[in-house]
C-alpha cells in the first residue's frame, strides 16, 4: 500500500488552537483509496490501560479523494478523543498499520456529503443511522497519511 504526493505537515495557530492545512498532508494513492472505498471496516490501533495493544473496528468513507471516519460513541469514544488531541492515529487496513494525521471537519456542507457517503456505503438503518446524526456527525475526522511514522500504538490508550 503506497502513498503518494507527500508534503510537509504544516501546523498553524488560530485562537490558541492547532489547525492543519488540508493541502499540507500526504494524500492516499489511488489504489489505497479504492481499497478504503471497498472495506466495510478498518481498525484503529489503541493501547489499552493494561498496556496491551488492541484494534477497534471503525467505518470509513471517501469523498472527493479524501478519507473520513466518525466515532460511533460520539465524543465519548476514547479512540476519538485521543486521536483528536494528538492529531494522529494508526489505521490498520487488511493487517497493515498505517500512521495517519487527523483533522476535524467543521464545514457543514462537507459533513453532509460525508453523511451521504456513509448512507451509500452502509445503508440508513440501525448503526448506520446513528453515524449520520448528531452528536456523531460532530466527530468527523479527515484521515490522511502521516509524513513520519507514529508510535506503533498511535499513542492512544483505550479502556
Amino acid at each position: 500500500m503506497r502513498m503518494l504526493d507527500r508534503e510537509p505537515l504544516v501546523l498553524t495557530r488560530s485562537a490558541g488552537r492547532r489547525q492543519r492545512s488540508v493541502s499540507a498532508v500526504a494524500r492516499f494513492d489511488e489504489s489505497l483509496l479504492q481499497q478504503l472505498e471497498r472495506e466495510r471496516e478498518v481498525y484503529v490501533r489503541v493501547t489499552r490501560r493494561d498496556g496491551r495493544i488492541g484494534e477497534l473496528p471503525i467505518w470509513i468513507v471517501t469523498v472527493d479523494g479524501e478519507a473520513y471516519v466518525r466515532s460511533y460513541l460520539a465524543d465519548r469514544g476514547a479512540w476519538y478523543r485521543r486521536a483528536l488531541a494528538a492529531g494522529r492515529m494508526t489505521l490498520v487496513v487488511r493487517g497493515k498499520a498505517m500512521p495517519m494525521v487527523v483533522e476535524p471537519i467543521e464545514d457543514e456542507r462537507l459533513n453532509e456529503s460525508i453523511s451521504q457517503a456513509f448512507i451509500a456505503k452502509y445503508g440508513d438503518r440501525g448503526p448506520a443511522r446513528t453515524m449520520v446524526n448528531e452528536p456523531v456527525t460532530a466527530t468527523t475526522l479527515r484521515v490522511s497519511p502521516a509524513e513520519r511514522p507514529v508510535a506503533a500504538e498511535g499513542g492512544h490508550k483505550e479502556g
